[in-house]
C-alpha cells in the first residue's frame, strides 16, 4: 500500500463470486484478483468465492489457495 494512504483510510471493496465446477478457472481468477488489488492503492479488496455444490475439485483448489501469507481466508 502506498505510504500516502493509511490503512484506516482504505476503502473496502467486496467481490462475491459463485463457483460451480470452476476448477480450471479458479487459479486465473485468483491471479487476476491479486493483480487488481496490487494496482489499486487506497482500496482493500475482499474476494469471497462460494463453492456452489461443485462436483469437481473447485473446493479443494479454493482451500489450497488459503495461506496465511496471501491474506486469503
Amino acid at each position: 500500500m502506498s505510504e500516502s494512504v493509511r490503512e484506516s483510510d482504505a476503502v473496502t471493496i467486496s467481490i462475491i463470486v459463485p463457483a460451480l465446477n470452476e476448477v480450471d478457472n479458479v487459479p486465473g481468477l485468483l491471479a487476476r484478483f491479486r493483480e487488481l488489488a496490487d494496482n489499486h492503492d487506497g482500496c482493500h479488496f475482499e474476494l469471497i468465492l462460494v463453492d456452489d455444490g461443485s462436483q469437481d475439485h473447485t473446493a479443494e483448489v479454493l482451500l489450497a489457495a488459503c495461506t496465511p501469507v496471501d491474506d486469503v481466508q
